[in-house]
């Protein structure tokens, strides 16, 4: 075990100045503790926080927390952490005549420096006393704190400190960790600060309450911050259990915090307390108010209808929905008198009948709002039923006379649909709207006899590739794909008359040219296919075979490479299945993508290594020299519908956070976001777009065995008329993929090095690995790449990184292409750029001066791509596609020609809606198919060019971007589409192939948008899978969908191909379709798009109650018969007798609905709000019941248990949902935002660590779960709980309150010691925060932590206005030389820093300047002494006793390093140096005293005349 000794700055207040005391760490221990607590360096208090956040924040410096190495040293009080520890180096100022002080010397002098200047200050004095010029502030004496007021007294008494109170005695000493009271008012004094606390708070084993003013609070209420609320008795302590206050019964769990929404058996009894004040309410007295009111009045026997034949009812196969309108016998005509009604005489349903009391009270309001009542007061539940009847009638007669004067219903019909639309029955609120669906939720269609025409003998769900026959197949994703149930309409693709029709569009779309102009030119070559992880597979059967069938794919490369197709097939386990059916389409290789994105583009503190490339792969780069061998793919950056849109709104989510779905924004909001968004490209430090994207597509351009796809929006800006305005990273990517056609081909190999820097070359053409010689193609072929991801990037001294070229490139120049430099990337489209050789090996090599980390707009770690000079302009390294047979049932084949293709996906989804008819997408497309052809684009992703549907329910309608549509076969007739008309579209196409380019067509076959036709249907509330949510009420109801239609093209081109298909190709429909074992079958042409064709679609906010039913006996009215030939209506429909209201019979308590029925199995709302259950035999339950299924509990006065607790009488407390409903394996947040979880027997979780769904998680022990803090186990490992989800972080940072950062390892634990994350050694204290700018020993080494970073530092380091220098492990060198970079010399002294000024090495004086430089061959003079040295030229030592030279002149120093001047002996002759400069006197003759004096050309005299 490595040892540690951890030295800590800490800082102190000495009048204004800052003090830094050093100390030696001790291991601490985290204990758990819900507030958060300031903690000194040397406290054993919980380092816990509620607020964690993992921003890279700079060090935050207060009272008790910055750390300097073993000595006392006054600072200034704006200093940073730099300038702290550069204080720290003070007192290793060397002498002269001294270099070898002792570290522990040094510090004791400075603590004893300090510790004098106190006692002057306090001479003789029993208490401190301030001298005159002390200034306001603290000061420190024998380990007790004062503070100096600005009358430079000492503060006594309660003070107020910087916002803060704090309490010091009668010698003015201030307190700390103890309780004072002043003026009867308590307040206790945090340990460390000496502030009074507020809030609540743990001390000792008693939990205790401060108001905000720091007192304590006794027998009182408390509201804490996180709203939890407390009592405090006379003593100040937290009550617990059944207390009564003023009157009232309130519970306090464990914790002391007061339950609301609570019910528990305690002392044997039933006791409630409720949701408002925890007050406990009776549970046995009865609320309901008894007795039955007849529902008949004078104007039932009018509104009775007309008859039960449908033909009076607006109606839905004989159901009724809340907008329906049926014929009275008679209307109020005019509101004056009673005639019997014409056919043309309908009435809201609504207007006479309502479900429930609440609806009919509703009504009323609104039809108060309307003026056709009068009534301030509001009508509510409490209002007598008979009243509201009468009040009904008041309206039922305003009605009628509007309708007179107005001589229509018009606006009764907008009145009444309005008025629909706000009842939660009839809205989205009853359809349990959530995040479990694109569009808030999803409705499974399901048989049922009610429903015969939307009934289907199909709707296979979840038949992915995975899962193509209901059994899983493969295993490396392990779900069965993607939703099902996607968006809008879901097409049931495992329908054989559906799968027809999806060929027969298919058709369409190949043919498109010739179909609709008689010009093949304009058909499209390949298709994209759309969602393969949410469509039925048998489509990837359907589409392969009719390829196969109408070109021949299957026969030979060429004919393949003309037309691909690809998958948009995310699962891990599509490339397999791809395979195992022949490789008919090009499968997706998301490792490469997702490597791409998480290792490159993500903001530093989220990305990857590099060596995950070679870790994850669909294709192993390491050393590919293979052909034919590797499943057939493509690859990608981002997409229209990656990496884009979720960046968008989270922008919008952020300028907006009112707005409910980010992803159905509004123009403007879209605007402000794409202002924000293409600014942030353009910057160094991105806050929300992606980082490296020239490194990122610098890797995916030159990848073999993968065909690359561009995304337009990485070129271009993804907002804008098309092609108008250029990305910053146009320039980058346009080299790169004209490089792509001169360069790339042959081998590849790919490898990361141990700085984790990756390098990936390709050979050339004719070279399959780094020892073949290759051809003549292969010398001026061939590119190298280098990347890294790391910003601080800084090789060691003797470390590099080599591209193997090869030895088809042995001894060969190379040049740049694109190239990093500190603030952007270079790009050399010619030979006149940076060179360089390779050595006889074929290698080039490169060192720490060529390879840094840098954060740039284009670049943030390091980029540089490599190409062979010489190569001619028109090069092409490509291969051509051959038309050799295949005999191997592949269609796809991985090799160098499939290489050379390149995919253009030509559309973003944001750009904007073309201004003139040129700037339409299709007629910029057909102006650039030679752009398109010099960027070596082979195949063109067109926009799916469907007309759109504008029904704002989803992002794609919003912005109109062609994947929700009504009619599919409507590609821009009559008028344009987003991308322009029928016309553009085919001269695009037609353009593309000009240039030789495929057109690829995306072929969308999962959902239907905005039917408008509408079909009665059952439906049953599921998840995207089509798994049942039991906890909806929508089970097997009946409903209203928006399912007919298609358009006037569907129409016209639906099934219009298919005979003529089966006559060309009749094996595509004798072939049996995995899923369903059948045949596709074209004997129904799809026309026209109705339920029985969908799985389900997305909840479409009509409610769970529109169509309409009997809420006593659950059954739905109905005027037409398929039941007994009996029709079911409310019974003042019909005219009969009709009673509402609770009455007791000899059994109990039973009620009768407002349609005049007994309620039987079902919920009744009285007019309290509250909810009771009524059996079979319909009388009134109490207690535990079991309902469908469904676990409640019933008070016992019978009214429902919803959302409350239930403390059983042995402790286990359970919940039960706004439904009433007992919930399981679930978590349930109360008032106050805080989550329990209620495990498997629906008992709560308490104390302690627990797994749930394979996450560890922390729960106190009342049950609340721990979120956003830090909390240690009994072993003392300390673990942070995420502030969303409540689970142990892992593998990532997490920062507490005072700004420490931790790092959460594999296990959650809180990693300590030296440890290397992400290629970047860190260190971490004994308690786990990380050490940044701090000076560090292990094992007598010591280190130093960069301050920002924490990184262990190497090399030469400035650190406040001293130089230190690291070696390659970190560890700080001392008492040597140094050599830099550009030559220089420093020395580091014993303590570390490089020395400066005059020192005595080894008995020689050496001078060095404020760098550190060493001084050489140069006079300098000490600034302390103003005494001159001349420091020799060959190890720098200060010249005494001996001559030398200086700028050509001769000098003499003396013993004590001075100049000789004037006249000296040296060995027995005389010479002379220049009295004023000591220039020796050569060659010539001096004049004294009249005479003169010569010397020869040695400086020795020679005769005097």
């Amino acid at each position: 075990m490595i040892k540690e000794r951890n030295v800590r700055k800490k800082l102190y207040k000495s009048g204004k100045s800052w003090v830094i005391g050093g100390l030696i760490l001790s291991t601490i221990m985290l204990s758990m503790t819900a507030t958060s607590q300031n903690v000194n360096a040397d406290s054993t208090n919980t380092v816990t926080d509620k607020s964690v956040t993992v921003s890279n924040n700079s060090n935050t410096t207060n009272q008790h927390d910055t750390v300097v190495d073993k000595q006392t040293i006054p600072v200034k009080n704006d200093q940073t952490t730099q300038q702290i520890a550069a204080n720290a180096t003070q007192a290793e100022k060397v002498k002269a005549s001294d270099t070898t002080t002792d570290t522990q010397k040094q510090a004791e002098t400075a603590n004893n420096t300090n510790k004098d200047s106190i006692d002057n200050l306090t001479k003789q004095l029993p208490a401190v006393t301030p001298t005159a010029n002390q200034k306001t502030g603290y000061l420190e004496k024998d380990g007790k704190w004062y503070y100096v007021t600005s009358d430079n007294t000492l503060a006594k008494g309660l003070t107020t400190v910087d916002n803060h109170k704090q309490y010091f005695d009668n010698n003015g000493v201030q307190a700390k960790g103890q309780f004072v009271t002043d003026n009867s008012k308590t307040y206790y004094l945090d340990p460390n600060s000496g502030n009074a606390v507020t809030g609540i708070q743990q001390i000792g084993s008693q939990t205790l309450a401060f108001n905000d003013n720091g007192e304590q609070v006794f027998a009182d209420f408390y509201t804490a911050p996180d709203g939890k609320t407390y009592y405090f008795d006379d003593k100040g302590q937290a009550t617990i259990g059944l207390k009564a206050i003023n009157g009232h019964n309130y519970y306090f769990d464990s914790l002391g915090q007061l339950k609301k929404g609570f019910t528990g058996v305690i002392d044997g009894q039933v006791r409630y307390f409720d949701q408002e004040s925890g007050q406990e309410v009776s549970t046995t007295d009865s609320q309901i108010k008894e007795g039955l009111t007849s529902q008949t009045t004078d104007y039932t026997a009018h509104n009775a209808v007309h008859s039960t034949d449908s033909a009076d009812f607006d109606n839905f196969n004989g159901y009724l929905t809340a907008s329906s309108w049926y014929r009275p016998k008679d209307v109020l005509r005019n509101g004056q008198h009673w005639e019997a009604t014409t056919a043309n005489d309908f009435r809201p349903i609504v207007s006479v009948w309502w479900p429930s009391k609440q609806t009919q009270v509703n009504y009323l309001n609104y039809m108060s709002q309307m003026g056709l009542i009068d009534n301030r007061q509001m009508f509510s539940l409490k209002d007598n039923q008979a009243m509201l009847n009468i009040a009904c009638t008041t309206v039922q007669q305003a009605i009628e006379t509007k309708i007179g004067v107005a001589n229509s219903t018009a606006w009764l019909k907008t009145a009444i649909d309005d008025f629909i639309r706000t009842q939660p029955q009839w809205n989205m609120s009853s359809e349990d709207p959530k995040n479990d669906h694109l569009q808030n939720g999803a409705l499974t269609f399901v048989n049922s006899p009610l429903t015969p025409d939307t009934n289907s003998n199909f709707r296979l769900l979840n038949r992915t590739p995975t899962n193509q026959t209901g059994v899983p197949k493969y295993t490396i994703d392990q779900s069965k794909g993607g939703f099902e149930l996607l968006l809008a309409n879901d097409v049931d693709n495992s329908n054989p008359v559906v799968q027809a029709e999806q060929l027969n569009w298919l058709h369409y779309l190949m043919n498109f040219g010739s179909i609709t102009a008689n010009d093949s030119a304009a058909n499209f070559d390949g298709i994209r296919v759309d969602a393969v992880d949410n469509v039925d597979a048998d489509l990837l059967q359907i589409a392969a075979d009719y390829f196969k069938a109408a070109y021949g794919v299957d026969k030979n490369d060429a004919t393949a490479n003309q037309h691909l197709s690809i998958l948009e097939d995310w699962s891990h386990n599509d490339p397999e299945y791809v395979k195992d059916f022949g490789n008919n389409q090009l499968t997706m290789d998301d490792y490469m993508h997702t490597q791409l994105i998480w290792s490159l583009t993500k903001d530093m503190r989220m990305r990857g290594t590099m060596q995950r490339f070679m870790d994850y792969y669909l294709v192993n780069r390491n050393h590919d020299s293979t052909e034919n061998t590797a499943i057939p793919n493509y690859s990608f950056v981002r997409a229209h519908d990656s990496e884009v849109q979720t960046v968008i709104a989270q922008i919008i989510s952020e300028l907006h956070p009112d707005v409910k779905n980010s992803l159905a924004p509004t123009a403007d909001q879209l605007a402000e976001a794409f202002k924000i968004y293409n600014n942030d490209e353009k910057q160094a430090d991105k806050k929300y777009t992606q980082y490296n994207m020239p490194s990122a597509y610098a890797m995916l351009l030159t990848n073999k065995d993968t065909v690359p796809r561009v995304y337009y929006g990485d070129l271009y800006t993804d907002d804008g008329q098309y092609m108008a305005n250029k990305s910053p990273y146009f320039d980058a990517i346009n080299g790169l993929l004209k490089s792509r056609i001169k360069y790339v081909a042959g081998g590849q190999s790919m490898a990361v090095d141990q700085n984790d820097i990756l390098t990936n070359v390709r050979y050339g053409k004719g070279a399959m690995s780094v020892t073949d010689s290759g051809n003549a193609d292969t010398r001026t072929q061939g590119i190298g790449v280098i990347v890294s991801n790391k910003e601080n990037l800084a090789l060691k001294s003797g470390d590099t990184v080599t591209l193997h070229m090869g030895a088809a490139h042995k001894n060969q120049a190379f040049r740049l292409l694109l190239g990093t430099t500190a603030d952007n990337l270079s790009y050399y489209d010619n030979d006149n750029a940076p060179v360089k050789y390779t050595n006889d090996q074929g290698d080039l090599i490169f060192d720490n001066t060529e390879i840094y980390g840098v954060r740039n707009p284009q670049v943030s770690g390091f980029l540089a791509v490599w190409v062979p000079v010489g190569a001619d302009s028109h090069q092409d390294a490509r291969t051509l596609s051959d038309d050799t047979a295949h005999h191997d049932g592949k269609t796809f084949h991985s090799n160098a020609a499939l290489d050379s293709q390149v995919i253009y996906e030509g559309f973003s989804n944001f750009q904007a809606f073309a201004t003139n008819t040129e700037d339409y997408t299709n007629a910029v497309i057909a102006k650039n198919g030679q752009l398109f052809k010099d960027w070596g684009i082979t195949s063109f992703q067109l926009a799916p060019q469907y007309r759109s549907s504008t029904d704002t329910s989803f992002l794609d309608s919003i912005i109109q971007n062609g994947y929700a549509f009504t009619d599919r076969y409507d590609l821009g007739y009559g008028t344009p589409t987003k991308y322009g008309t029928v016309d553009q579209l085919r001269d695009a196409i037609k353009a593309l192939h000009a240039n030789g380019i495929q057109a690829i067509a995306d072929w969308v076959p999962d959902q239907i948008y905005n039917l408008p036709g509408q079909e009665l249907a059952t439906v049953t509330r599921t998840n995207s899978y089509g798994d049942k949510d039991t906890n909806s009420d929508i089970d097997q109801s009946l409903y209203v969908i928006q399912s007919r239609g298609g358009g006037k093209y569907q129409a016209q081109y639906g099934g219009a191909f298919l005979s003529d298909i089966q006559k060309k190709y009749p094996a595509l429909f004798e072939t049996k379709q995995i899923s369903t074992g059948l045949p596709m079958d074209p004997s129904q042409k799809i026309t026209e798009w109705s339920g029985k064709y969908f799985n389900g679609s997305n909840i479409q906010g009509k409610g769970a109650g529109y169509v309409l039913k009997d809420s006593g006996t659950d059954q739905y009215y109905k005027v037409t018969s398929n039941n007994n030939n009996r029709d079911f209506l409310p019974k003042q429909l019909t005219d009969d007798l009709s009673e509402t209201g609770f009455v007791r019979d000899n059994i109990g308590m039973v009620y009768y609905t407002l349609s005049g029925y007994l309620a039987r199995n079902t919920f009744i709302q009285d007019d309290n709000g509250n909810y009771y259950y009524f059996d079979s035999t319909g009388h009134l339950v109490t207690g535990f019941q079991n309902i469908n299924n469904h676990h409640y509990f019933f008070l016992p006065n019978g009214i429902e248990l919803v959302q409350s607790f239930l403390q059983n009488a042995d402790g286990s407390t359970i919940y039960f949902d706004q439904k009433g409903r007992q919930v399981f394996n679930q978590y349930i947040t109360d008032q106050t935002g805080t989550a329990y979880y209620f495990q498997n027997d629906g008992t709560m979780v308490t104390s302690g660590f627990t797994e749930i769904d394979g996450h560890k998680q922390y729960f106190y022990k009342n049950g609340t779960q721990v979120k956003g803090q830090f909390v240690s186990d009994t072993d003392g490992h300390v673990f942070y709980l995420e502030a969303g989800n409540g689970n142990v972080a892992t593998q990532r940072f997490a920062q507490n309150s005072q700004g420490q950062w931790f790092y959460l390892g594999n296990d959650g634990i809180a990693l300590t010691g030296l440890q290397t994350i992400n290629g970047v050694q860190n260190y971490f204290y004994a308690d786990g925060h990380q050490s940044k700018g701090d000076f560090i020993t292990i094992q007598n080494h010591v280190l130093y932590t960069n301050p920002l970073t924490g990184a262990i530092t190497t090399g030469m380091q400035q650190i406040g206005d001293k130089i230190f220098v690291f070696d390659n492990t970190g560890n700080m060198l001392t008492n040597q030389y140094y050599q830099t970079l550009d030559g220089q010399w420093l020395h580091l002294s014993t303590q570390g820093p490089a020395d400066t000024g005059l020192v005595n090495i080894n008995g020689n004086l050496k001078y060095f300047q404020a760098n550190g430089r060493q001084v050489k061959g140069q006079f300098v003079t000490d600034p302390i002494t103003n005494v001159s040295y001349y420091m020799n030229a060959t190890d720098g030592s200060a010249v005494f006793n001996d001559y030398f030279t200086y700028q050509g002149q001769w000098y003499l120093t003396d013993s004590n390093y001075q100049l000789v001047k004037g006249f000296k002996v040296v060995n027995n002759k005389l010479q002379h140096f220049d009295e004023i400069t000591g220039v020796q006197t050569k060659s010539a003759h001096i004049i004294v005293n009249n005479r003169t004096y010569i010397f020869d050309d040695q400086g020795y005299f020679v005769s005097v005349a």
